[in-house]
């Protein structure tokens, strides 16, 4: 089974799951201060998440390949990076 180290920060408290994913990826978490934005593999924005409503997020009408998932924290700017497999 393929595995991807999802979580580049590693004081991050939120975890992406499951990875690879299919039709839907979760937060584990509470994501509701950040700003979710999701690129593709060339760095162009694809899709804006709105954290206040869920954890739970819709991905299938993406495509197969590599995703990037950035989380910014609204009250401190940090930002942590996600790398996501679309099965």
């Amino acid at each position: 089974m393929l595995s991807v180290d999802d979580d580049l920060d590693t004081d991050n408290k939120i975890k992406l799951y499951p990875n690879p994913a299919n039709n839907s990826i979760t937060f584990k978490g509470d994501i509701s201060n950040y700003s979710v934005k999701m690129f593709d593999i060339n760095g162009r924005q694809i899709k804006s998440i709105n954290s206040n409503i869920q954890n739970e997020y819709d991905i299938s009408t993406l495509s197969t390949g590599m995703y990037i998932i950035q989380l910014l924290e609204n009250s401190t700017n940090k930002i942590s990076i996600f790398k996501l497999i679309k099965n």
